[in-house]
């Protein structure tokens, strides 16, 4: 199913976009805290996977370039402050260390997500939790609209 669509002056960068698009699904509670999100290579850079499990308690699958390094990552990837003023911290630590086992799985087996994105249908995807994440032209999306989601689409 279609959630959403962000439209946009221009034609900004994708990493400048990737805080923003989190912020809605959240903000409508399209994403919840654990789900999975497929980005392409343009959301590429390590901010932006340490920012979905911090932030947004979110797993960001994002395509990764080739100068992609896994430990770079890694050292990034720490607890929020704000976890630490809770009465159940170790219940926090431990949903924070199973969003980055989880990312640190998923992106070993990043290949397995690309045939998800590539659906243009993304009602057949595999995995009902997942949401993808991807530009197409928007002539591509208008189609995918008509065809499938005249009900179902929402603007933000």
């Amino acid at each position: 199913m279609l959630v959403a669509f962000l439209l946009h002056q221009g034609s900004p960068n994708d990493d400048k976009l990737y805080e923003e698009i989190l912020e809605e699904l959240k903000r409508r509670k399209i994403a919840r805290d654990g789900d999975t999100i497929i980005f392409d290579k343009g959301y590429s850079a390590c901010k932006n996977y340490a920012m979905g499990i911090s932030r947004f308690k979110v797993i960001s699958v994002i395509f990764p370039r080739k100068n992609f390094k896994m430990e770079k990552l890694m050292a990034m990837l720490s607890y929020p402050l704000s976890i630490f003023n809770r009465s159940y911290l170790e219940k926090e630590k431990e949903f924070y260390r199973g969003l980055v086992k989880s990312l640190n799985a998923k992106l070993e087996n990043w290949k397995k997500y690309k045939p998800i994105r590539g659906s243009r249908n993304l009602g057949e995807r595999s995995e009902p939790y997942i949401l993808v994440i991807c530009r197409a032209p928007f002539s591509y999306c208008l189609q995918d609209f008509l065809r499938f989601h005249s009900a179902d689409l929402t603007f933000f």
